[in-house]
């Protein structure tokens, strides 16, 4: 969960001696998986996580990622993953970030059943398996270098 970067005392000294070009986040599905989100309080613990990597980085780069579309307790409909995608994207805008929505790339509410049905989730329609995984990975990869690639050339050029 987003607080629980938060909570990590050496997190910005970390950050400092990794000094990032770009920081990719991929959170959503914990904050999502309970009876009581809190979008409010969601959103200025994504704000803080941000504000303090901008804090402990000269100019890095921020691309979040949305969570895909999910059951919860592998039975029931869970109206969070969409609200969570909601306020990333929110919060990705507000905060001048890129994102990635998998949401919608999965293909958006009710679409885990189909991706179960293709043999790209676990049993729990919560988690992927191996094979979803790989297909994420790859949707995202070719994302990225597609959405970045004039950033990849002038680093290339300038060296």
């Amino acid at each position: 969960k987003a607080k629980s970067y938060l909570n990590c005392g050496l997190f910005g000294e970390q950050l400092q001696s990794l000094s990032p070009d770009w920081i990719i986040i991929s959170l959503g599905t914990n904050e999502a998986y309970t009876k009581n989100y809190h979008r409010k309080k969601f959103k200025q613990n994504l704000t803080s996580l941000i504000q303090k990597i901008r804090n402990n980085t000269d100019s890095c780069w921020i691309l979040l990622n949305t969570p895909g579309d999910a059951l919860h307790r592998g039975e029931a409909r869970n109206p969070n993953n969409q609200l969570v995608q909601q306020d990333i994207i929110k919060v990705a805008k507000a905060m001048n970030c890129s994102y990635w929505d998998f949401f919608a790339v999965m293909g958006g509410e009710h679409s885990v059943d189909s991706w179960y049905s293709s043999e790209l989730t676990a049993k729990d329609k919560l988690h992927l398996n191996k094979k979803g995984y790989l297909l994420k990975a790859n949707l995202f990869f070719d994302a990225f270098l597609n959405s970045f690639q004039p950033f990849f050339i002038s680093k290339v050029h300038k060296k």
